[in-house]
């Protein structure tokens, strides 16, 4: 049996890989005993060219990761 999905949500644009991934990988490890999570910053590197990647490529993984979460865990700050 698969365990729940988490999509780990929040904002990216405008800050540094730390500031964008350091709390997805915190809620990562305080949550993969029980959880499988879904980490955008783990498909996409937003601090590279932008040519690397299309915003609708990204707003397609988005939707789709959200699709096939149990759970979504937004980072408001």
């Amino acid at each position: 049996m698969s365990k729940p999905k988490i999509y780990l949500a929040g904002a990216m644009s405008g800050l540094t890989m730390e500031e964008m991934n350091g709390w997805r990988l915190m809620a990562d490890s305080f949550l993969k005993d029980n959880f499988d999570t879904i980490n955008p910053c783990d498909y996409y590197n937003f601090t590279l060219d932008k040519s690397t990647y299309s915003d609708l490529e990204v707003k397609k993984f988005d939707l789709w990761a959200v699709e096939h979460s149990d759970v979504i865990l937004v980072n408001l700050d």
